[in-house]
This record gives structure tokens, sequence and C-alpha cells, in this order.
């Protein structure tokens, strides 16, 4: 397409172009562009590099050459050929096309909340072709694909568990928790949707037994479903709360500070088990109020002082192996919202008051847990405790 190009030409570098300098290890001087929209890349030379950053914004041609001329990087004739070739790729553009008009759009309105990062990640999967159930064959297609998944791996990551825990606390089952709730859903939520004011005298304390039924009540097994016969796909699970294509990828942790009969410190609800493990000591309490600086604010929201602290991480593996479109990782966060209102409704159904938060220090609770984030990581964290309970609204009801 050189012969299409003229020095009045004018070209713009396309919004979802993204370039990364040589990298050092591989000692060859190349830069990677990738182009977000296609979801192509491509190692090209300093030259390249140079005429991508040149037409950012837009620029002429022969304005361009007039650069590559003073700078040297290289001749107009190579010039222009490398022009073309990337034009062709998809990564130079006219001021009209479409694709990189849209990219633009998303780039700038985006921006202006600093989600340069999500911006990115919307303009690499927004035409990702997934399945359509809705259409004939969409359902033996999804089945054809998982026979292809497990012939290639076993699926077999269901659950997570913690060897040599110093201790060990046994649950009941979530069905024998279902069997003995006594109060209606309806109260239960009406509590937690429209609390009523905080008691100017807190009532009783988190127990151990209740801290068993509330974990296993929502992050515990209730059933289970068969998906393979011939081993390579472990029966899936089924919990009180939903999780698409029953993978359940969160596990669930409990940084347990002043529970009835329950040694402080950092337990993992273990469903293999139907257990609540100790897998470390907790850190001091004013490493704690930084490390859950969020769910702490519980203090100050609901008058509850953190009696325990839950923790729900995400184990990308299990979703991944069923899910392996690019926009899976989202999906995660919708379950954990559906254990969180589980686990809200819960605790008010034993007199507890939650309070949920991002805000954590992910890398510490993650040493904590012993995990490595690029396999699981950090989530969410609620606060458990008694209404009336926290320092703060002790000093608020005296003055």
């Amino acid at each position: 397409m050189a012969e299409t190009i003229t020095r009045d030409t004018l070209l713009y570098t396309h919004a979802g172009t993204r370039l990364t300098p040589p990298d050092s290890a591989l000692a060859d001087g190349l830069w990677l562009a990738v182009q977000l929209t296609s979801n192509r890349s491509v190692r090209i030379s300093p030259a390249a590099a140079f005429l991508l950053v040149a037409f950012m914004g837009g620029q002429s041609v022969g304005t361009v050459l007039s650069d590559v001329s003073q700078t040297g990087v290289a001749d107009p004739e190579s010039a222009l050929t490398a022009m073309s070739w990337l034009r062709d790729a998809g990564f130079l553009v006219d001021g009209s096309d479409e694709g990189h008009r849209w990219a633009e759009h998303i780039l700038r309105t985006w921006g202006k909340y600093e989600w340069h990062a999500t911006a990115d990640y919307h303009l690499s999967t927004f035409d990702f072709p997934f399945v359509d159930y809705s259409q004939p064959g969409g359902i033996e297609f999804d089945l054809q694909l998982m026979s292809i998944y497990e012939s290639e791996e076993p699926d077999l990551n269901r659950t997570k568990r913690y060897r040599g825990a110093a201790i060990s606390i046994p649950a009941p089952t979530a069905k024998a928790v279902l069997d003995t709730l006594q109060q209606p859903f309806t109260d239960a939520w009406r509590r937690f949707c429209a609390p009523t004011e905080v008691p100017s005298e807190p009532t009783g304390r988190v127990t151990r037994e209740n801290l068993l039924r509330v974990m296993a009540v929502t992050f515990g097994q209730l059933r289970t479903r068969t998906v393979s016969r011939n081993g390579e796909r472990r029966d899936l699970i089924r919990k009180t709360s939903p999780s698409g294509g029953s993978r359940h990828p969160i596990e669930a942790y409990a940084a347990v500070i002043n529970v009835e009969d329950v040694p402080p410190g950092f337990y993992h609800f273990c469903v293999e088990t139907n257990s609540l493990d100790r897998i470390a000591d907790l850190p001091s309490m004013s490493q704690l109020e930084v490390m859950f600086d969020g769910p702490f604010r519980s203090r100050q929201e609901l008058g509850v002082e953190p009696s325990v602290i839950i923790v729900m991480t995400s184990v990308f593996d299990r979703v991944m192996w069923r899910y392996r479109e690019p926009r899976t990782f989202r999906t995660q966060f919708i379950d954990a919202g559906h254990l969180n209102t589980t686990l809200f409704v819960a605790s008010a159904a034993h007199g507890y008051a939650s309070y949920s938060q991002h805000g954590l220090m992910d890398a510490e609770i993650e040493q904590l847990a012993g995990v490595d984030h690029l396999d699981e990581g950090v989530v969410y964290g609620v606060a458990i405790g008694v209404p009336g309970t926290s320092p703060e609204w002790k000093k608020l009801k005296k003055e």
C-alpha cells in the first residue's frame, strides 16, 4: 500500500496501540507493539517504534518524513515502506477509522476517572467470540469444549487444604446449620438491609459455636454433582450461594481476634475437611488495623469492634479451567458478592453485625496466608462483631 501514501496523507497511530521498549534479556533491540482491539502483537525496529510515536495524535506523512530525516533514524524510502506495513497491520489508520475513534473515546472518557488499565482491558476483550447458549448447537458446542479441555488437563481443583495445621476445629455441615436455623430469612434480611439503632449496651459476644455455624453455612459444601465418569473431572461442589459453573473459586480465611473458646490466630476454612484450621499467628493489633483498615471502619460505621475478620480470596485456576474467556476475572467478584450477602444474613441470624470492605493490604494478607498472588488473590474483607462494642461507639454514648 506504499503507493497510496503521499506526503499529504494524514495518519494516526491507532488509539489501541501500546509500545514496550526492548527487553534487555533478549538483546535484540526490538520493541513490542500491541494493538489491543485486534489482539495483535509484533516486534518492531526502533525506527518503526519512532514512527508510531510520531503519528500519535495524528500527523501528516510529510511532517514525519522530515522528522525522520532530521533524526537520522531511517532513510525516507525505508520509512515509507515501514509506514505502509504498519498501516496494513492496523497500527496506523486514517482519522475516520471507526475502531480508532471508538478506542479513543473509551480512553478519553474512562481516563477522566484514572481507569487507564481498565480501559486497556476493555479494549482487548470487547469483541471476544463468546458461545451463545441460546442458539441451536450452543450447549452441544460447550460440551465438546469441555471434552477437549478434559483430554488436555484434568479438572481436579475444587478445595484447598493446609496440612499440619496447629489447630483444627470441626464445623457442623452446611445442611445441619440450615436445618437448625429458626429465624425466618426475611427477618434476617430486614435486619441486614435496614439495621436498627445500635444498642446502648452490647449483648453477648461472638462464640466458637456461632462462628463455626456462620462459616459452615456460608462457605461449606451442601452437596455435589458428578460431571465425569472417567475421573478426569472431580465432582462439582454445591453451596448455599451460587457460582458460575459451580467453580466456587472463593476461599475463606478468618482473622480471629476475640472469639469465645477460639485461640486468636489466622484460620482457613477447609471445605474438604469441613473444619476451621489455624495456619498462622496474628500480627500485633496495630499491624492488624493497618492490614485490615477497611473492615476496621466498622468501629465508626456500625459501632462494632471486630471480633473476627473474614477474608475472601480467589483461586483463579478453578474458574480459568472452565471459562477461558478474557473477562472471566470479573465473575469472581460476583461470587464474592453472593457469599458476602449470605455471610451478612447468617451473621445477623446469630445476632451479629457485619461490615464489608475492599480496603485491605493484599500483599501482607497473602503473605500471612502463604499464597502467591498470581495463583490466589485477596478479594474481600468482612468484619463481624457485636453491635455497641467499639471504643468509638462507647465514647459517643458517654458524650
